[in-house]
């Protein structure tokens, strides 16, 4: 049976006094999401290249790593500035209570242990759907996953008795 997730927005809790009302991302959402965290690190792998290399020790054929991980992290921010829709515990450097607009957002976001717990817990329903198949034909597995039948089914017989 295929149960369907809930639709309704529910409160995350990032560290203790902060919380997000995050809404399910609608399927339109994740591709422009997608390519919105694409452009982002494309454009900050062309200025920064260098610079995170050398902060990283990376070496210069690691381009391909450095503008995935880049794009996580902007997936992640794009999640947040299309799916929060409030939250508790956010001030600016004066105390002040901020608003919670997609800039603000992306400002708590960029906060990596916040923009850490966000992404796990975004990202939690899709995970549980995966790990119980939720929707899905169950996977062959073991040597029988390529294996062709070499016998029909069984069948009953009037006396209850199975013959194949």
């Amino acid at each position: 049976m295929l149960r369907l997730p809930s639709l309704e927005a529910a409160w995350v809790e990032l560290a203790p006094g902060v919380s997000v009302l995050n809404r399910p991302a609608q399927p339109h959402e994740v591709p422009a999401a997608t390519a919105w965290a694409q452009g982002r690190a494309a454009a900050v792998a062309e200025r920064q290249r260098e610079a995170i290399r050398e902060r990283l020790g990376m070496e210069p054929g690691d381009d391909g790593e450095l503008v995935t991980r880049l794009e996580w992290g902007f997936f992640v921010i794009a999640l947040g500035r299309l799916c929060v829709t409030d939250w508790r515990g956010v001030a600016d450097h004066a105390g002040e209570t901020l608003p919670c607009t997609p800039d603000h957002v992306e400002a708590l976001l960029n906060i990596p242990h916040l923009a850490g717990r966000y992404a796990d817990a975004a990202m939690s329903l899709v995970a549980a759907l995966r790990a119980e198949g939720n929707g899905s034909a169950p996977a062959l597995n073991g040597t029988t996953a390529g294996a062709l039948d070499i016998a029909g089914p069984a069948s009953i017989q009037g006396d209850g008795a199975a013959t194949a």
